[in-house]
């Protein structure tokens, strides 16, 4: 566990061996320090799956030689623990194909009727995965971002709007997509804008960069998804609005480190540093860029911008406490069940995180009201 000492946060020796277990996984370490326990693989276990990292660490498992010809006795894991993280691995597989299929179709029905369209997130980013744990992500609902050309942002989004409506009469809009009921095991949300951000400046900026920068690129497996230079800004923009609200975790990370390392070293990092600034996000991505090489092992070559360690420390806290989306935040399950409570766990976040980030964080309660009018209307 990740225990705080007065301003200091310090990792335990489980938390240590996990993020060596998750360098081993993507590629960037051949080994981990020390074989873990029977009981301490039960707690990794227990990590991965509270991050949603189960398929991709059962990858590094494989990498440090376990198999089911009792090759998990030679790193001290029970049969029965190998056997439940092999049956997940091969479930995700399974769900990652379904859900690739639904994103062919989907695209494909979306162009019938005019409209263009990338898949975002998810499946999106998916795609970015080294190969020997492409299909490994653990995936969940399908993002669309769709426009038609020649349209203004307000009639691009009456007209999505007017679509899905079309499809599930039930469909509610929210500040930048339209989430509609097409699936029994997939929910889709068909996107106007890809994310926005709460302060109203730095939104209306980071909503005309994601009109004029784009663009649908074909990933050769009969889907489209945006360039990875959109996704850098779009994904942080995503990732930052989660940390102000209900948690980011590791998985966030995880397909943000892929989109750093598929960039690569191109010469535009003082532009996106400049943007990012701009956008009252630059604190942020040096937080993220200190956990990108904490845990992922991204060296400086790769980032956006210099690092962080003190708001490094304090986002890798949060991961490690909340798992994936803050599921797993008590603060969170425990105001979950009411508007009322959920609003008032939200501006005690918010004050928290406003020394840090107060461009954002002051803006979020009104953002927050702004929503719940927007979504009964």
């Amino acid at each position: 566990m990740i225990v705080r000492t007065e301003s200091v946060i310090l990792m335990g020796e489980i938390d240590k061996i996990f993020f060596e277990l998750i360098r081993v996984s993507i590629g960037m370490q051949d080994n981990i320090s020390r074989i873990p326990s029977e009981h301490e693989w039960g707690k990794l276990y227990k990590m991965a799956e509270k991050q949603s990292l189960v398929g991709v660490c059962f990858a590094g498992l494989q990498r440090l030689g376990a198999d089911a010809d009792e090759g998990f006795t030679r790193i001290g894991m029970s049969e029965k623990l190998y056997l439940t993280w092999l049956g997940m691995a091969v479930q995700i597989q399974q769900r990652n194909e379904v859900v690739n299929k639904q994103c062919i179709e989907l695209q494909t029905r979306l162009s019938a009727e005019g409209f263009k369209s990338c898949v975002l997130k998810g499946q999106g980013v998916g795609q970015l995965y080294a190969e020997h744990i492409y299909g490994l992500r653990q995936c969940g609902d399908i993002d669309l971002l769709m426009w038609k050309d020649g349209m203004s942002e307000k009639e691009n989004r009456g007209a999505i709007v007017e679509y899905a409506k079309g499809l599930d009469s039930k469909a509610k809009a929210s500040e930048h997509h339209i989430a509609v009921k097409l699936y029994d095991d997939t929910e889709v949300e068909m996107h106007y804008a890809p994310a926005y951000l709460n302060n109203p400046f730095a939104n209306r900026l980071l909503k005309k960069w994601c009109v004029d920068h784009c663009e649908a690129v074909d990933t050769g497996r009969g889907f489209s998804v945006p360039t990875v230079e959109y996704d850098v800004i779009f994904m942080l923009a995503h990732a930052f609005r989660h940390y102000l609200s209900e948690g980011v975790g590791m998985r966030q990370m995880m397909d943000y480190y892929f989109v750093l390392r598929t960039l690569g070293v191109r010469g535009q990092r003082l532009e996106i540093k400049e943007l990012l600034n701009a956008m009252n996000m630059l604190k942020f991505a040096a937080g993220v860029m200190w956990v990108m090489n904490e845990v992922f092992g991204l060296t400086e070559q790769f980032m956006i911008c210099e690092p962080n360690e003190r708001l490094g420390r304090k986002l890798l806290a949060h991961i490690m406490e909340g798992g994936n989306f803050g599921h797993h935040n008590n603060n969170r399950i425990a105001s979950r069940n009411t508007h009322f409570g959920r609003f008032v766990n939200q501006v005690v976040r918010d004050l928290n995180l406003a020394c840090d980030y107060s461009a954002e964080a002051l803006w979020a309660p009104l953002s927050m009201v702004r929503e719940f009018v927007r979504i009964r209307l």
